[in-house]
């Protein structure tokens, strides 16, 4: 085992996943393993697919639904049959818990104080109270939870300034987000 930099132990970055009766009766794979390093999943096929060695990336723990239509897209570019890449998919999602477990604890394992400290802020200032600031003082900071005293006009930049624009209920104290910019910012006319 590896150390993270943080004096913590790593688990091995690869793992062997288990074959289904299936697959293992139908010859199609002799081995199958899952690699946090290269977040892929590697396959050796049997002798009717001249032990091809397939591996396919990247997978994407969130994304399951796209990572099995990409897998599926590789075995078919190498070769393999219909009805084992069917039999070969269903394996694949029969394995995702274990897949996404695996990628679970290899991240948590090899985050670094920083980035733990980063998360920890995030949250705390998630669920605090926002801070009351002008705009210009808001504009000079880069993340946190503010509320903002005076009017924006359209004469500067300040996209900075927001990520998500909400409404904050006086009673519970929860945020309703009207917009939300996280994902991709506005479109600069």
């Amino acid at each position: 085992m590896a150390e993270n930099g943080n004096g913590h132990h790593v688990g091995p970055s690869v793992i062997e996943l288990e074959l289904t009766d299936d697959i293992r009766d139908a010859k199609l794979v002799t081995k199958a393993r899952s690699s946090f390093g290269s977040k892929s999943v590697i396959l050796e096929l049997h002798h009717q697919y001249e032990n091809k060695i397939i591996e396919c990336y990247p997978i994407e723990p969130n994304k399951w639904t796209e990572t099995l239509d990409r897998f599926v897209n590789v075995l078919e570019s190498e070769g393999v049959e219909e009805k084992d890449r069917t039999a070969l998919r269903r394996w694949l999602n029969k394995s995702s818990e274990k897949i996404v477990n695996h990628f679970s604890e290899q991240y948590k394992a090899r985050r670094t104080a920083a980035q733990k400290a980063r998360e920890e802020r995030l949250e705390w200032l998630k669920n605090s109270p926002p801070l009351e600031l002008s705009i210009k003082d808001a504009l000079r900071m880069h993340e946190g939870n503010f509320r903002v005293k005076g009017m924006i006009n359209g004469l500067g930049v300040v996209e900075k300034v927001y990520k998500a624009i909400g409404l904050r209920c006086e009673f519970c104290d929860g945020i309703n987000i009207k917009a939300n910019y996280r994902v991709a910012s506005p479109i600069r006319r």
